[in-house]
């Protein structure tokens, strides 16, 4: 059955192969190039004769080629080949020279046409229509190609005996009235035509090129021209097709016959099962052709593919085992960096911890050592003081007792005189008055040089304090301005190292694919394994060193941002405790509670400091700790063992708690978060959220901590919450600091400076016993404790 069918096909091939080569094909071929009345053409002429040869090369059984023709050969030549194409199949009439349009009609213009005005168009040229009607006879083919859309050569010297009448530019589009008729222009209606540079123009070169191909469908062979003259003149001339064929191929020249091949159909069913291309396709081949020579390559091919799906399976496995060994590498890389993170942190925190506590206690021991001396100093003054009270006691004591001794001695006289106990209550009532006198009058001495000796101590002690504040502010300021260049340099540093970075990640992905397309090539899987699994190796140690390098110059930075911070911070402390130091000198009763409290208020804030470190530490580890896992799950993505068909990479997860501490992390560093960073997105998480959506103008959900949010916060450079300080601070740029009020002052119960109230003075009475008393010194002195001891001056 099989062989019948192919039997009968051949026996239908080459009847139609003998019934196309039984056509009757003709062809006039016409090239104007000497016209008398106007410029001479070059090419016309040289393009009938490629065409004419063209015909004559494709086995044309008629062909008339006409050249430079008046009006009546014209005429002649159009009649006669009329005749001819009679009893033709084919018909092809070819023209190369000038052509007009007028309202809407195309005309051929032969070369002694004079065209002095428009009257004389129809009588010194051919109107396509006329050509179209020569060729009316022909039973499968009316074929009429144009070279003829060239600019009119007459336009200039023309009269117009109608002003309405229309003189186009080129030739104007036309609709065929007859069936299988194809008319061909050079170029476009309303456009141009070139003649070209070379021997022929280009028209005419494409044609020779293509119209007369074996097999090739004339519709086909007319795209070609168009695209090669378009692509020969720039896109400045397009030819075009008017008409329309039929659904059967229509070549000018049919496709030779091919001789009957004995495994025709064996070489379809090949075909087949080469489009689905699967070892059930072969099989199935093989069992309906055993034997031949498709059947041999159906083999080969089935072998392909086992070979194919054995190498596949090996590369799978191969693959499997460097992703495996890759995701084992950057496990290891990235519990060996968070070690190594986690140390360098700890050391940084414990030398800045065991720096700021030796700092300060440095500060205290040497504020200490300050106070003791400058008390030593007040002490021996009140010494000094006591003693010359004591020796005014003294002298009130010796006086007293002359007195006495002298009131006895008058008593005495008084007794021998007879009156010795009215003179002894007189010498009495005396001596007291004297010894009241006395003593009132040493103690103003004592309160004058008590008096004089604080002036000159406050005075002195006001005196060193503004000259050390203005030292302190203007090394301060300086110390700040130096901290913050330090500080824009370090970040910019930083950017630049996170550029090179990121380049050097895309240069390594870009290496990485490049590698895998060589391996893709290589087809070799063991090969391929052992070379994947060395530069997975080579790439890990190479991402490792640069993680370390980037982790150390991290950890410098931070260092010496922490180091800057924490110097700052204990010099605003070192200066704050030397104004309080200074100001205690004006209140000596208080000077003990102050320097205390101002001692608490400095170990608070470098406690504060402390934990400002730790969090920023903290923080810097969990940034290098994102980009180590990042870029760990990079490298294992990366795999050049991926280069046979591998699915895709997953992309790269973050934790749900380390999005928490990183949010957490830059909510503080903005200012919306005074927080630890725990890792648990609690109550006080979401309101500094909910402060950073009411500042930022954003709108997260509060509810919890997600990458967006993070990314929003990240992206934010300085504070965006404002600074809220406690009780007794002040805000002092992005810090809060203890609040100092100057001498006589104190800060009340709201946070602010207040005056002093100067205590009553008591009213002085007379003693009523002028025996001195040892227990306290006369004089109205004050007392005060220090270290456990009582000083009273």
């Amino acid at each position: 059955m099989r062989s019948a069918l192919l039997f009968l096909t051949a026996f239908l091939f080459c009847a139609s192969a003998d019934a196309a080569l039984a056509d009757k094909r003709v062809a006039l071929v016409i090239g104007m190039s000497k016209y008398q009345q106007v410029p001479k053409l070059t090419n016309p002429s040289r393009d009938a004769d490629a065409v004419a040869a063209l015909f004559k090369n494709a086995g044309f059984d008629v062909i008339d080629s006409e050249r430079d023709l008046g009006i009546a050969d014209l005429r002649r030549a159009i009649r006669r080949f009329s005749e001819t194409s009679r009893d033709a199949d084919i018909a092809v009439v070819y023209y190369a020279g000038h052509g007009i349009e007028v309202d809407g009609t195309n005309y051929l213009i032969p070369a002694d046409a004079k065209l002095t005005s428009d009257f004389d168009i129809e009588d010194e040229t051919i109107s396509l229509d006329r050509i179209l009607k020569a060729l009316e006879s022909a039973k499968r083919l009316k074929l009429v190609i144009l070279d003829a859309c060239r600019d009119n050569p007459f336009s200039t010297t023309m009269k117009r005996s109608v002003a309405s009448r229309s003189i186009g530019r080129g030739l104007a589009k036309i609709e065929p009235a007859m069936s299988d008729t194809l008319v061909a222009f050079a170029a476009k209606a309303g456009a141009v035509a070139s003649d070209g540079d070379g021997e022929n123009s280009p028209f005419a070169t494409a044609l020779v090129k293509y119209i007369t191909e074996p097999g090739l469908d004339l519709r086909l062979a007319f795209g070609r021209v168009r695209d090669d003259v378009l692509k020969n003149t720039s896109n400045r001339q397009e030819p075009f097709v008017y008409g329309s064929l039929g659904g059967e191929t229509m070549a000018l020249v049919p496709a030779a016959s091919k001789p009957v091949d004995a495994e025709a159909q064996a070489r379809v069913d090949y075909e087949l099962a080469a489009q689905v291309g699967t070892k059930q396709a072969w099989d199935s081949f093989l069992r309906g052709h055993a034997t031949g020579y498709y059947s041999n390559l159906a083999r080969a091919q089935n072998d392909k593919l086992t070979s194919a799906q054995q190498t596949r399976a090996k590369a799978d496995d191969a693959r499997r085992d460097a992703e495996a060994q890759a995701e084992q590498k950057a496990v290891e890389l990235r519990r060996q960096l968070e070690e190594q993170s986690v140390r360098q942190t700890a050391e940084v925190k414990q030398k800045l911890s065991e720096q700021a506590k030796k700092d300060l206690e440095a500060a205290r021991r040497q504020l200490a050592e300050q106070a003791k001396k400058e008390l030593d100093d007040a002490r021996r003054q009140v010494e000094i003081a006591q003693r010359q009270a004591e020796a005014a006691r003294q002298q009130v004591e010796d006086t007293k007792r002359q007195a006495i001794a002298d009131a006895q001695r008058q008593v005495e006289q008084a007794k021998v005189a007879a009156k010795a106990d009215e003179a002894r209550r007189d010498a009495e009532e005396q001596a007291a008055q004297k010894a009241v006198e006395l003593r009132r009058q040493l103690e103003e001495q004592s309160v004058r040089q008590t008096a004089e000796v604080k002036q000159k101590l406050s005075e002195q002690a006001k005196k060193d304090f503004e000259d050390a504040r203005r030292q302190l502010a203007e090394q301060a300021k300086k110390e700040l301005d130096d901290a913050r260049l330090q500080v824009e340099i370090a970040q910019r540093q930083a950017d630049a190292a996170r550029r090179q970075v990121e380049d050097t990640k895309r240069q390594a992905i870009a290496d990485a694919q490049r590698q895998a397309e060589e391996a893709k090539v290589a087809a070799k899987t063991d090969e391929a394994r052992r070379d994947a699994e060395e530069q997975a190796a080579q790439k890990t140690v190479e991402l490792r060193r640069q993680l370390e390098e980037q982790s150390l110059r991290q950890t410098a930075e931070v260092k010496q941002k922490l180091s800057e911070q924490a110097k700052k911070d204990l010099e605003d402390a070192r200066r704050q405790l030397a104004e309080q130091a200074k100001k205690e000198l004006d209140d000596a009763r208080r000077q003990v509670e102050i320097a205390q409290q101002q001692a608490d208020a400095a170990r608070q804030q470098v406690e504060d400091t402390k934990r400002q470190a730790i969090a920023d530490a903290q923080r810097q580890v969990e940034e290098a700790k994102v980009a180590a896992r990042a870029d760990a799950e990079k490298v294992a993505s990366l795999d050049p063992s991926q280069a046979i068909q591998p699915p895709p990479a997953p992309a790269a997860h973050m934790d749900q708690a380390d999005i928490i501490r990183l949010l957490q992390a830059h909510l503080k560093r903005v200012g919306c978060d005074a927080a630890e960073a725990t890792g648990t997105w609690d109550d006080g998480s979401r309101k500094a959220l909910d402060l950073f959506n009411k500042n930022a103008q954003t709108a997260f959900d509060v509810k919890l901590a997600s990458l967006d949010a993070l990314d929003a916060v990240r992206s934010k450079p300085d504070r965006v919450c404002p600074l809220v300080c406690g009780k007794g601070q002040r805000a002092d740029g992005d810090r809060c600091v203890q609040i100092g009020c100057a001498g006589g002052f104190f800060l009340n119960s709201s946070g602010a400076c207040e005056k002093r109230q100067e205590p009553a003075p008591k009213a002085r009475t007379a003693a009523k016993d002028p025996a001195p008393r040892r227990s306290a010194p006369s004089g109205g002195g004050k007392c005060f404790a220090f270290n456990g001891k009582s000083y009273c001056e």
